[in-house]
Protein backbone atom coordinates (compact mmCIF):
# COMPACT_ATOMS: atom_id res chain seq x y z
CA UNK A 1 0.00 0.00 0.00
CA UNK A 2 2.94 2.39 0.85
CA UNK A 3 4.53 1.65 -2.47
CA UNK A 4 1.13 2.50 -4.18
CA UNK A 5 0.86 5.71 -2.83
CA UNK A 6 4.48 7.07 -3.54
CA UNK A 7 3.74 5.81 -7.19
CA UNK A 8 0.81 8.21 -7.22
CA UNK A 9 2.86 10.83 -5.76
CA UNK A 10 5.14 10.34 -8.40
CA UNK A 11 2.21 10.26 -11.37
CA UNK A 12 1.25 13.49 -9.67
CA UNK A 13 5.14 15.13 -10.19
CA UNK A 14 4.74 13.88 -13.90
CA UNK A 15 1.40 15.07 -14.16
CA UNK A 16 1.92 18.62 -12.92
CA UNK A 17 5.56 19.04 -14.86
CA UNK A 18 3.98 18.35 -18.02
CA UNK A 19 0.86 19.08 -20.45
CA UNK A 20 -2.05 17.03 -22.05
CA UNK A 21 0.38 15.34 -23.74
CA UNK A 22 1.67 13.12 -21.05
CA UNK A 23 0.35 9.43 -21.86
CA UNK A 24 3.58 7.91 -22.23
CA UNK A 25 4.68 9.26 -19.01
CA UNK A 26 1.17 7.72 -17.58
CA UNK A 27 1.23 4.66 -18.57
CA UNK A 28 4.99 4.22 -17.50
CA UNK A 29 3.91 4.79 -13.52
CA UNK A 30 0.50 2.85 -14.61
CA UNK A 31 2.54 0.03 -15.57
CA UNK A 32 3.62 -0.36 -12.27
CA UNK A 33 0.19 -1.54 -10.92
CA UNK A 34 -0.83 -4.85 -10.69
CA UNK A 35 -2.86 -4.57 -13.60
CA UNK A 36 -1.46 -1.43 -15.35
CA UNK A 37 -4.78 0.19 -14.23
CA UNK A 38 -7.45 1.16 -11.80
CA UNK A 39 -9.45 -2.01 -10.46
CA UNK A 40 -12.02 -2.41 -7.99
CA UNK A 41 -9.76 -4.66 -5.92
CA UNK A 42 -7.00 -1.87 -5.34
CA UNK A 43 -9.52 0.79 -4.75
CA UNK A 44 -11.59 -0.94 -2.52
CA UNK A 45 -7.84 -2.32 -0.82
CA UNK A 46 -7.05 1.40 -0.48
CA UNK A 47 -9.97 2.79 0.73
CA UNK A 48 -10.13 -0.01 3.74
CA UNK A 49 -6.71 1.14 5.12
CA UNK A 50 -7.44 5.44 4.84
CA UNK A 51 -10.93 5.77 3.98
CA UNK A 52 -13.08 7.66 7.18
CA UNK A 53 -16.16 5.86 6.26
CA UNK A 54 -14.85 2.95 6.97
CA UNK A 55 -13.27 3.51 9.95
CA UNK A 56 -16.34 4.53 11.10
CA UNK A 57 -17.71 1.58 10.50
CA UNK A 58 -14.70 -0.80 11.51
CA UNK A 59 -15.04 1.06 15.58
CA UNK A 60 -18.36 -1.15 15.84
CA UNK A 61 -16.69 -4.08 15.89
CA UNK A 62 -15.01 -3.36 19.06
CA UNK A 63 -18.36 -2.48 20.41
CA UNK A 64 -20.05 -6.49 19.29
CA UNK A 65 -18.43 -8.20 22.13
CA UNK A 66 -20.18 -5.72 25.07
CA UNK A 67 -22.53 -7.37 25.88
CA UNK A 68 -21.16 -10.83 26.01
CA UNK A 69 -18.75 -9.87 28.32
CA UNK A 70 -21.05 -7.49 30.75
CA UNK A 71 -22.92 -10.62 31.55
CA UNK A 72 -19.48 -12.94 32.01
CA UNK A 73 -18.67 -9.88 34.60
CA UNK A 74 -21.27 -12.01 37.28
CA UNK A 75 -19.25 -15.18 36.93
CA UNK A 76 -15.13 -13.68 37.31
CA UNK A 77 -13.40 -14.61 39.93
CA UNK A 78 -13.19 -11.51 42.80
CA UNK A 79 -10.24 -10.97 45.28
CA UNK A 80 -9.72 -8.62 47.99
CA UNK A 81 -7.88 -7.86 50.27
CA UNK A 82 -7.87 -5.40 53.46
CA UNK A 83 -5.88 -4.00 55.86
CA UNK A 84 -7.05 -2.36 59.37
CA UNK A 85 -5.62 -0.96 62.24
CA UNK A 86 -7.26 0.44 65.22
CA UNK A 87 -6.12 2.48 68.43
CA UNK A 88 -9.26 3.00 69.92
CA UNK A 89 -9.51 5.31 73.60
CA UNK A 90 -13.04 5.94 73.91
CA UNK A 91 -14.30 6.25 77.32
CA UNK A 92 -15.97 2.70 78.43
CA UNK A 93 -18.95 2.64 79.85
CA UNK A 94 -18.15 0.08 82.45
CA UNK A 95 -15.49 -1.11 83.91
CA UNK A 96 -15.21 -4.88 81.72
CA UNK A 97 -14.54 -3.17 78.64
CA UNK A 98 -11.45 -2.23 77.72
CA UNK A 99 -10.37 1.92 78.25
CA UNK A 100 -7.63 0.74 75.21
CA UNK A 101 -8.15 -1.55 72.44
CA UNK A 102 -4.89 -1.85 69.93
CA UNK A 103 -5.20 -4.34 66.41
CA UNK A 104 -3.69 -4.48 63.22
CA UNK A 105 -5.74 -7.17 60.87
CA UNK A 106 -4.59 -8.74 57.28
CA UNK A 107 -7.30 -10.06 55.48
CA UNK A 108 -7.53 -11.85 52.34
CA UNK A 109 -10.64 -13.04 50.22
CA UNK A 110 -11.64 -14.91 46.78
CA UNK A 111 -15.62 -14.54 45.88
CA UNK A 112 -17.01 -16.57 42.56
CA UNK A 113 -20.21 -17.35 41.24
CA UNK A 114 -20.72 -20.58 39.02
CA UNK A 115 -23.34 -21.23 36.31
CA UNK A 116 -25.40 -23.97 38.56
CA UNK A 117 -26.04 -20.93 40.73
CA UNK A 118 -23.40 -21.44 43.16
CA UNK A 119 -21.68 -18.88 44.92
CA UNK A 120 -18.56 -19.55 46.79
CA UNK A 121 -16.38 -17.22 48.71
CA UNK A 122 -13.34 -17.96 50.91
CA UNK A 123 -11.95 -15.29 53.43
CA UNK A 124 -8.55 -15.72 55.42
CA UNK A 125 -7.42 -13.20 58.24
CA UNK A 126 -4.60 -12.60 60.68
CA UNK A 127 -4.84 -10.03 63.24
CA UNK A 128 -2.42 -9.10 66.37
CA UNK A 129 -4.93 -7.23 69.24
CA UNK A 130 -3.90 -5.85 72.43
CA UNK A 131 -6.41 -5.34 75.01
CA UNK A 132 -5.91 -2.62 78.18
CA UNK A 133 -8.47 -2.79 81.31
CA UNK A 134 -8.47 -1.01 84.35
CA UNK A 135 -8.78 -3.97 86.63
CA UNK A 136 -6.72 -6.63 84.70
CA UNK A 137 -3.71 -6.52 81.77
CA UNK A 138 -4.87 -9.01 79.24
CA UNK A 139 -1.07 -9.92 77.09
CA UNK A 140 -1.35 -9.18 72.99
CA UNK A 141 -2.61 -12.00 71.62
CA UNK A 142 -3.01 -13.30 67.66
CA UNK A 143 -5.72 -14.75 65.89
CA UNK A 144 -5.94 -16.31 62.57
CA UNK A 145 -9.22 -17.44 61.24
CA UNK A 146 -10.25 -18.50 57.57
CA UNK A 147 -13.97 -19.38 56.59
CA UNK A 148 -15.92 -20.36 53.32
CA UNK A 149 -19.42 -20.15 53.04
CA UNK A 150 -21.54 -21.53 50.04
CA UNK A 151 -24.87 -20.17 48.40
CA UNK A 152 -26.79 -22.69 46.21
CA UNK A 153 -30.24 -21.18 45.10
CA UNK A 154 -32.93 -23.52 44.68
CA UNK A 155 -36.39 -22.32 43.67
CA UNK A 156 -36.03 -18.41 42.26
CA UNK A 157 -32.50 -19.16 39.49
CA UNK A 158 -32.50 -22.82 40.78
CA UNK A 159 -29.27 -24.77 40.02
CA UNK A 160 -28.15 -21.23 37.66
CA UNK A 161 -31.27 -21.43 35.01
CA UNK A 162 -31.57 -18.15 34.98
CA UNK A 163 -27.53 -17.46 35.61
CA UNK A 164 -26.89 -19.40 32.24
CA UNK A 165 -29.78 -17.90 30.17
CA UNK A 166 -28.35 -14.22 31.30
CA UNK A 167 -25.08 -15.71 30.25
CA UNK A 168 -26.19 -17.32 26.93
CA UNK A 169 -28.90 -14.34 25.73
CA UNK A 170 -25.61 -12.06 26.16
CA UNK A 171 -23.50 -14.21 24.24
CA UNK A 172 -26.56 -13.99 21.30
CA UNK A 173 -26.58 -10.79 21.52
CA UNK A 174 -23.14 -9.81 20.91
CA UNK A 175 -23.78 -12.18 18.04
CA UNK A 176 -26.30 -10.45 16.57
CA UNK A 177 -24.16 -7.33 17.35
CA UNK A 178 -21.24 -8.64 15.41
CA UNK A 179 -24.17 -9.69 12.57
CA UNK A 180 -25.34 -5.75 12.39
CA UNK A 181 -21.63 -4.62 11.67
CA UNK A 182 -20.82 -7.17 9.09
CA UNK A 183 -23.94 -5.92 7.77
CA UNK A 184 -23.01 -2.63 8.29
CA UNK A 185 -19.85 -3.47 6.53
CA UNK A 186 -21.74 -4.62 3.50
CA UNK A 187 -23.53 -1.42 3.34
CA UNK A 188 -20.56 0.29 2.90
CA UNK A 189 -19.34 -2.13 0.23
CA UNK A 190 -22.05 -1.20 -1.95
CA UNK A 191 -21.78 2.32 -1.32
CA UNK A 192 -18.09 2.63 -2.30
CA UNK A 193 -18.90 0.33 -4.93
CA UNK A 194 -21.49 2.42 -7.04
CA UNK A 195 -18.94 5.37 -6.78
CA UNK A 196 -16.18 3.18 -8.87
CA UNK A 197 -18.59 1.80 -10.78
CA UNK A 198 -20.25 5.23 -11.74
CA UNK A 199 -16.63 6.77 -11.95
CA UNK A 200 -16.17 3.76 -14.37
CA UNK A 201 -19.41 4.42 -16.57
CA UNK A 202 -19.15 8.48 -16.42
CA UNK A 203 -15.77 7.87 -18.43
CA UNK A 204 -17.11 5.08 -20.51
CA UNK A 205 -19.47 7.69 -21.04
CA UNK A 206 -17.05 10.73 -21.68
CA UNK A 207 -15.23 8.21 -24.46
CA UNK A 208 -18.13 7.88 -26.13
CA UNK A 209 -19.14 11.43 -26.55
CA UNK A 210 -15.82 12.34 -26.86
CA UNK A 211 -16.15 9.89 -29.73
CA UNK A 212 -19.35 11.33 -31.14
CA UNK A 213 -17.74 14.80 -31.33
CA UNK A 214 -14.93 13.60 -33.43
CA UNK A 215 -18.03 12.42 -35.70
CA UNK A 216 -20.02 15.66 -35.74
CA UNK A 217 -16.74 17.67 -36.89
CA UNK A 218 -15.70 15.04 -39.63
CA UNK A 219 -19.07 15.73 -41.06
CA UNK A 220 -18.55 19.52 -40.60
CA UNK A 221 -15.64 19.67 -42.39
CA UNK A 222 -17.73 17.33 -44.80
CA UNK A 223 -20.31 19.65 -45.30
CA UNK A 224 -17.64 22.52 -46.22
CA UNK A 225 -16.52 21.02 -48.44
CA UNK A 226 -19.83 19.73 -50.46
CA UNK A 227 -20.54 23.54 -50.05
CA UNK A 228 -17.34 24.85 -51.74
CA UNK A 229 -18.24 22.31 -54.44
CA UNK A 230 -21.95 23.19 -54.72
CA UNK A 231 -23.03 19.44 -53.52
CA UNK A 232 -24.55 20.46 -50.67
CA UNK A 233 -26.92 22.86 -48.84
CA UNK A 234 -26.55 25.80 -46.38
CA UNK A 235 -29.39 24.11 -44.35
CA UNK A 236 -26.85 20.78 -43.90
CA UNK A 237 -24.64 23.00 -42.78
CA UNK A 238 -26.48 24.78 -40.17
CA UNK A 239 -28.14 21.30 -38.66
CA UNK A 240 -24.29 19.32 -38.85
CA UNK A 241 -23.16 22.52 -36.89
CA UNK A 242 -25.82 22.61 -34.53
CA UNK A 243 -25.35 19.04 -33.93
CA UNK A 244 -21.97 19.20 -33.44
CA UNK A 245 -22.82 22.41 -30.70
CA UNK A 246 -24.98 19.72 -28.81
CA UNK A 247 -22.07 17.21 -28.67
CA UNK A 248 -19.56 19.37 -27.02
CA UNK A 249 -22.06 20.81 -24.65
CA UNK A 250 -22.79 17.46 -24.09
CA UNK A 251 -18.75 16.39 -23.97
CA UNK A 252 -18.21 18.78 -21.09
CA UNK A 253 -21.51 17.93 -19.22
CA UNK A 254 -19.84 14.01 -19.06
CA UNK A 255 -16.59 15.76 -18.47
CA UNK A 256 -17.60 17.63 -14.82
CA UNK A 257 -19.67 14.17 -13.99
CA UNK A 258 -16.36 12.34 -14.81
CA UNK A 259 -14.21 14.83 -12.92
CA UNK A 260 -16.55 15.19 -9.37
CA UNK A 261 -16.63 11.86 -9.31
CA UNK A 262 -12.79 11.54 -9.47
CA UNK A 263 -12.78 14.50 -7.24
CA UNK A 264 -15.07 12.44 -4.51
CA UNK A 265 -12.44 9.09 -4.68
CA UNK A 266 -9.58 11.14 -4.35
CA UNK A 267 -10.85 12.78 -0.90
CA UNK A 268 -12.96 9.59 0.21
CA UNK A 269 -9.37 7.45 0.02
CA UNK A 270 -7.07 10.78 1.46
CA UNK A 271 -5.32 11.11 -1.48
CA UNK A 272 -2.83 14.14 -1.79
CA UNK A 273 -5.01 17.25 -3.41
CA UNK A 274 -2.60 18.31 -6.22
CA UNK A 275 -3.79 14.67 -7.66
CA UNK A 276 -6.75 16.63 -8.72
CA UNK A 277 -4.58 17.89 -11.56
CA UNK A 278 -4.78 14.54 -13.31
CA UNK A 279 -6.99 14.39 -16.52
CA UNK A 280 -9.50 11.95 -15.46
CA UNK A 281 -10.36 10.29 -18.68
CA UNK A 282 -6.44 9.47 -19.18
CA UNK A 283 -6.57 6.94 -16.59
CA UNK A 284 -7.37 3.37 -17.07
CA UNK A 285 -10.55 1.90 -15.35
CA UNK A 286 -11.41 -1.65 -15.38
CA UNK A 287 -14.47 -4.01 -14.20
CA UNK A 288 -13.95 -6.56 -11.66
CA UNK A 289 -15.75 -10.34 -12.33
CA UNK A 290 -18.37 -11.58 -9.47
CA UNK A 291 -20.27 -12.30 -12.42
CA UNK A 292 -19.50 -16.15 -13.43
CA UNK A 293 -19.24 -17.16 -9.41
CA UNK A 294 -22.79 -15.57 -8.61
CA UNK A 295 -23.94 -17.07 -11.93
CA UNK A 296 -23.30 -20.72 -10.58
CA UNK A 297 -24.70 -20.16 -6.94
CA UNK A 298 -27.64 -18.96 -8.62
CA UNK A 299 -28.10 -22.01 -10.82
CA UNK A 300 -29.83 -21.73 -14.01
CA UNK A 301 -32.48 -19.12 -15.19
CA UNK A 302 -34.96 -21.93 -15.45
CA UNK A 303 -34.50 -23.17 -11.74
CA UNK A 304 -32.79 -20.79 -9.03
CA UNK A 305 -31.25 -22.59 -6.68
CA UNK A 306 -32.32 -22.55 -3.09
CA UNK A 307 -31.77 -19.31 -0.85
CA UNK A 308 -28.36 -19.76 1.60
CA UNK A 309 -28.60 -18.54 5.00
CA UNK A 310 -25.34 -16.96 5.50
CA UNK A 311 -26.74 -13.35 4.87
CA UNK A 312 -25.79 -11.07 7.56
CA UNK A 313 -28.97 -9.78 8.18
CA UNK A 314 -30.56 -13.22 8.32
CA UNK A 315 -27.94 -14.21 11.47
CA UNK A 316 -28.71 -10.69 13.56
CA UNK A 317 -31.98 -11.63 13.42
CA UNK A 318 -31.57 -15.54 14.31
CA UNK A 319 -29.31 -14.48 17.54
CA UNK A 320 -31.52 -11.63 18.58
CA UNK A 321 -34.60 -14.06 18.50
CA UNK A 322 -32.30 -17.00 20.22
CA UNK A 323 -31.65 -13.78 23.03
CA UNK A 324 -35.01 -13.13 23.24
CA UNK A 325 -35.62 -16.83 24.01
CA UNK A 326 -33.24 -16.94 26.83
CA UNK A 327 -34.95 -13.73 28.26
CA UNK A 328 -37.92 -15.48 28.35
CA UNK A 329 -36.17 -18.28 29.81
CA UNK A 330 -34.39 -15.93 32.12
CA UNK A 331 -37.53 -13.75 33.51
CA UNK A 332 -39.76 -17.57 33.84
CA UNK A 333 -37.10 -18.62 36.49
CA UNK A 334 -36.87 -15.12 38.35
CA UNK A 335 -41.01 -15.71 38.33
CA UNK A 336 -40.65 -18.03 41.56
CA UNK A 337 -40.00 -17.57 45.06
CA UNK A 338 -36.19 -17.22 46.57
CA UNK A 339 -35.21 -20.04 48.43
CA UNK A 340 -31.73 -20.30 49.27
CA UNK A 341 -29.70 -22.81 50.83
CA UNK A 342 -26.02 -21.21 52.43
CA UNK A 343 -23.90 -23.57 54.00
CA UNK A 344 -20.55 -22.07 56.25
CA UNK A 345 -17.21 -23.69 57.49
CA UNK A 346 -14.29 -21.58 59.38
CA UNK A 347 -12.08 -22.26 61.88
CA UNK A 348 -9.52 -20.15 63.75
CA UNK A 349 -7.21 -20.30 66.59
CA UNK A 350 -5.83 -17.22 68.94
CA UNK A 351 -2.15 -17.72 70.90
CA UNK A 352 0.12 -15.25 72.01
CA UNK A 353 2.17 -16.45 69.11
CA UNK A 354 1.78 -15.52 65.26
CA UNK A 355 3.19 -18.46 64.04
CA UNK A 356 1.37 -20.98 66.27
CA UNK A 357 -1.86 -19.21 65.33
CA UNK A 358 -1.30 -20.32 61.70
CA UNK A 359 -0.21 -24.01 62.75
CA UNK A 360 -3.00 -24.47 65.24
CA UNK A 361 -5.63 -23.12 62.27
CA UNK A 362 -4.04 -25.34 59.52
CA UNK A 363 -4.68 -28.57 61.94
CA UNK A 364 -8.51 -26.62 61.73
CA UNK A 365 -8.82 -27.60 65.81
CA UNK A 366 -11.48 -25.03 66.25
CA UNK A 367 -13.52 -25.78 63.35
CA UNK A 368 -17.33 -23.94 63.24
CA UNK A 369 -19.97 -25.24 60.67
CA UNK A 370 -23.50 -23.39 59.81
CA UNK A 371 -26.22 -24.30 57.61
CA UNK A 372 -29.54 -22.22 56.84
CA UNK A 373 -32.24 -21.95 54.56
CA UNK A 374 -33.41 -18.63 53.22
CA UNK A 375 -37.06 -17.87 51.82
CA UNK A 376 -38.19 -15.19 50.46
CA UNK A 377 -41.12 -14.29 48.21
CA UNK A 378 -42.51 -10.39 47.23
CA UNK A 379 -45.95 -10.12 47.85
CA UNK A 380 -48.09 -9.73 44.23
CA UNK A 381 -45.15 -10.36 42.11
CA UNK A 382 -45.07 -6.99 40.17
CA UNK A 383 -41.66 -6.47 39.27
CA UNK A 384 -41.28 -10.02 38.10
CA UNK A 385 -44.64 -10.09 36.09
CA UNK A 386 -43.74 -7.13 34.29
CA UNK A 387 -40.13 -8.55 33.90
CA UNK A 388 -41.76 -11.55 32.36
CA UNK A 389 -44.42 -9.46 30.04
CA UNK A 390 -41.40 -7.47 28.37
CA UNK A 391 -39.38 -10.88 27.74
CA UNK A 392 -42.67 -12.57 25.77
CA UNK A 393 -43.28 -9.27 23.79
CA UNK A 394 -39.54 -9.06 22.62
CA UNK A 395 -39.31 -12.92 21.92
CA UNK A 396 -42.75 -12.48 19.88
CA UNK A 397 -41.14 -9.38 18.01
CA UNK A 398 -37.99 -10.65 17.85
CA UNK A 399 -40.06 -14.26 15.99
CA UNK A 400 -41.43 -12.23 13.53
CA UNK A 401 -38.30 -9.91 12.50
CA UNK A 402 -36.61 -13.68 12.14
CA UNK A 403 -39.44 -14.90 9.40
CA UNK A 404 -39.44 -11.45 7.77
CA UNK A 405 -35.88 -11.55 7.49
CA UNK A 406 -35.88 -15.24 6.06
CA UNK A 407 -39.10 -14.71 3.75
CA UNK A 408 -36.98 -11.31 2.65
CA UNK A 409 -34.35 -13.49 1.88
CA UNK A 410 -36.01 -16.25 -0.30
CA UNK A 411 -37.45 -13.48 -2.13
CA UNK A 412 -34.40 -10.81 -2.25
CA UNK A 413 -32.31 -14.14 -3.89
CA UNK A 414 -35.23 -15.47 -6.29
CA UNK A 415 -35.00 -11.52 -7.78
CA UNK A 416 -31.90 -10.80 -7.93
CA UNK A 417 -30.56 -14.23 -9.45
CA UNK A 418 -33.48 -13.50 -12.13
CA UNK A 419 -32.09 -9.94 -12.51
CA UNK A 420 -28.58 -10.89 -13.08
CA UNK A 421 -29.69 -13.57 -15.47
CA UNK A 422 -32.02 -10.94 -17.61
CA UNK A 423 -28.94 -8.14 -17.09
CA UNK A 424 -26.55 -11.04 -18.49
CA UNK A 425 -28.69 -11.83 -21.89
CA UNK A 426 -29.31 -7.64 -21.82
CA UNK A 427 -25.31 -7.13 -21.91
CA UNK A 428 -25.06 -9.95 -25.04
CA UNK A 429 -27.86 -8.33 -27.04
CA UNK A 430 -26.57 -5.21 -26.15
CA UNK A 431 -22.72 -6.11 -27.27
CA UNK A 432 -24.20 -7.14 -30.53
CA UNK A 433 -26.44 -3.73 -31.02
CA UNK A 434 -23.27 -1.89 -30.41
CA UNK A 435 -21.49 -3.41 -32.83
CA UNK A 436 -24.11 -3.47 -35.53
CA UNK A 437 -24.70 0.69 -34.39
CA UNK A 438 -21.39 1.30 -34.67
CA UNK A 439 -20.70 -0.42 -38.54
CA UNK A 440 -24.16 1.21 -39.36
CA UNK A 441 -22.25 4.95 -38.40
CA UNK A 442 -19.30 3.74 -40.59
CA UNK A 443 -21.58 2.92 -43.43
CA UNK A 444 -23.25 5.83 -43.44
CA UNK A 445 -21.07 8.37 -43.34
CA UNK A 446 -19.24 6.80 -46.33
CA UNK A 447 -22.54 6.93 -47.83
CA UNK A 448 -22.79 10.66 -46.83
CA UNK A 449 -19.31 11.26 -47.79
CA UNK A 450 -20.64 10.08 -51.59
CA UNK A 451 -23.39 12.21 -51.63
CA UNK A 452 -25.65 8.94 -51.51
CA UNK A 453 -27.52 9.70 -47.85
CA UNK A 454 -28.83 12.82 -46.48
CA UNK A 455 -27.07 14.79 -43.17
CA UNK A 456 -30.14 13.81 -40.89
CA UNK A 457 -29.45 9.94 -41.40
CA UNK A 458 -25.47 10.30 -40.62
CA UNK A 459 -26.76 12.17 -37.41
CA UNK A 460 -29.12 9.44 -36.55
CA UNK A 461 -27.15 7.05 -36.82
CA UNK A 462 -23.99 8.51 -34.68
CA UNK A 463 -26.51 9.20 -32.14
CA UNK A 464 -27.89 5.58 -32.20
CA UNK A 465 -24.43 3.97 -31.77
CA UNK A 466 -23.72 6.13 -28.99
CA UNK A 467 -26.38 5.78 -26.93
CA UNK A 468 -26.30 2.03 -27.96
CA UNK A 469 -22.42 2.01 -26.52
CA UNK A 470 -23.57 3.97 -23.52
CA UNK A 471 -26.29 1.69 -22.83
CA UNK A 472 -24.01 -1.03 -22.56
CA UNK A 473 -21.81 0.20 -20.55
CA UNK A 474 -24.53 0.93 -17.83
CA UNK A 475 -25.52 -2.46 -18.15
CA UNK A 476 -22.38 -3.53 -17.17
CA UNK A 477 -22.18 -1.74 -14.66
CA UNK A 478 -25.58 -2.61 -13.32
CA UNK A 479 -24.73 -6.42 -14.03
CA UNK A 480 -22.06 -6.19 -11.56
CA UNK A 481 -23.71 -4.94 -9.03
CA UNK A 482 -26.71 -7.25 -9.58
CA UNK A 483 -23.69 -9.92 -9.05
CA UNK A 484 -22.45 -8.77 -5.81
CA UNK A 485 -25.86 -8.20 -4.23
CA UNK A 486 -26.30 -12.41 -5.13
CA UNK A 487 -22.56 -12.70 -3.71
CA UNK A 488 -23.55 -10.41 -0.29
CA UNK A 489 -26.34 -12.75 0.67
CA UNK A 490 -24.14 -15.82 0.45
CA UNK A 491 -21.70 -14.09 2.90
CA UNK A 492 -19.28 -13.54 -0.60
CA UNK A 493 -18.85 -9.83 0.21
CA UNK A 494 -17.64 -10.52 3.83
CA UNK A 495 -14.75 -13.11 2.71
CA UNK A 496 -13.74 -10.58 0.12
CA UNK A 497 -13.80 -7.65 2.64
CA UNK A 498 -11.53 -10.18 4.72
CA UNK A 499 -9.42 -11.03 2.48
CA UNK A 500 -8.92 -7.19 1.70
CA UNK A 501 -8.28 -5.99 4.65
CA UNK A 502 -5.35 -8.93 5.47
CA UNK A 503 -3.42 -7.19 3.08
CA UNK A 504 -0.45 -5.80 3.80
Amino acid sequence: MKKTSTLLVLLLIATSQATAATSPQLQAYLNLLPEKALTPDFVFALAIKSSDSYQSVRAQLQATSSPALRARAALSNRVNAQFDFIDDQLRPSNPFQPFRTQAKKFSLGVSTLFRTGTAVSFDLSHGLTQLSFQTLNIAPFAETRGQVNISQSLWKDAFGTATRAAVNAAEQASRSSLAAYQEERENWFFQFAQIYYQAWLAQAKERASRKNLALQERLLKTIQIKLRRGTSEESDRLQVSSSKTSAAIALEQDQQNLGDLWRNIITTLKLPAELLQLDPAEVPMKLDSPVEEALQKCGPGTRISTAPDEAANVLKAHAAHEAAKLQTEKASSEFNPSLDLNLGFAANNVEANSSQTVDDFIRLQFPRYSASVIFKMPLGFYAEKAQLAEARANEARASAQLSVAKDSLKMDWTNGCLELHRLQRSRDWLSRTVGDQQRREKLEEERFQLGRTGTLQVIQAGADATQAEQFLNSTEAQLRLAAWKVLRLSGRVQEYLNQLEARE
